[in-house]
C-alpha cells in the first residue's frame, strides 16, 4: 500500500459524522401503517412520526417530532419505553449507551475498512465475527470478502475457478479441496457444453 493510499485509509477510517450518532426508520405495526424515524444526534435523542392514512394524505399534515437531550432522555421512562415498544429492546440499549458517551465506532466504519480490516483474519476469526450481528453475517458471507480471502491463499487463480466461482461463489470455492475443486470445475464445463449444444440443436430445429 503506497503512502498516499495509507493516509486515505486513515483519513476514512477516523473520520465519522458530527452529528448523527444512530438512524433507523421503520413502520409500525399492523392496522397503523405510520412511518417512525429514530436519530440520536450529538446532544439529542430524536423521534420522528409520519401519519400514514387517507386523511392524511388529503390534508397534507406534517409529521410530529419528540426530541430530548441525551440527559433528559436517560431519565425518560416514558420516552425510553416509545423506544422499546417500536424499534426493540437492542435499540434502546444501543440508544442509551450513545446517550452515555459509549460509542462503538466499529459500527461506523466502512465497509470498505472492515474488508480491509477482515484481510487478516484467520477463518475461525472471520467465521465468528458473522455471527456477532446482522450486518456482519451480511458482509462476512459476500462475495467481496470470501473472493479475498481465496485469493490470499491461493498460489494460483486460473480462468476456470474464476467462472466457476462465478456460478456457486467463493467461499464455496474454498471449502473445496484441490482435488474435488478440479472435479466440480470439469463436471460444471461439461455440463455447460451440454447446454450449449442443446441450445445449437434447438436453434438449428427452428
Amino acid at each position: 500500500m503506497t503512502e498516499g493510499a495509507g493516509e486515505d485509509v486513515e483519513k476514512e477510517l477516523f473520520t465519522f459524522p458530527k452529528d448523527v450518532l444512530f438512524d433507523q426508520s421503520c413502520q409500525v405495526a399492523p392496522p397503523l401503517k405510520d412511518w417512525i424515524n429514530l436519530q440520536v444526534q450529538s446532544d439529542t435523542v430524536k423521534l420522528t412520526r409520519w401519519r400514514i392514512d387517507a386523511q392524511c394524505l388529503r390534508v397534507g399534515m406534517r409529521p410530529t417530532c419528540h426530541s430530548e437531550p441525551h440527559e433528559h432522555f436517560l431519565d425518560s421512562f416514558e420516552f425510553q419505553s416509545d423506544v422499546k415498544r417500536i424499534f426493540g429492546e437492542n435499540v434502546l440499549t444501543h440508544v442509551m449507551e450513545l446517550c452515555r458517551g459509549n460509542y462503538n465506532y466499529l459500527c461506523r466504519v466502512s465497509d470498505k475498512i472492515k474488508i480491509l480490516i477482515m484481510d487478516y483474519l484467520e477463518l475461525e476469526d472471520l467465521l465468528n465475527l458473522s455471527q456477532t450481528n446482522k450486518a456482519f453475517y451480511k458482509l462476512c458471507n459476500s462475495e467481496k470478502v470470501w473472493e479475498r480471502f481465496v485469493r490470499m491463499r491461493t498460489d494460483t487463480i486460473t480462468k476456470e475457478m474464476k467462472h466457476f466461482a462465478s456460478n456457486v461463489g467463493w467461499k464455496r470455492v474454498f471449502f473445496t479441496n484441490k482435488l474435488q475443486l478440479r472435479a466440480q470445475i470439469r463436471r460444471h464445463q461439461k455440463s455447460e457444453q451440454i447446454q450449449q449444444q442443446q441450445v445449437f440443436l434447438t436453434a438449428g430445429d427452428c
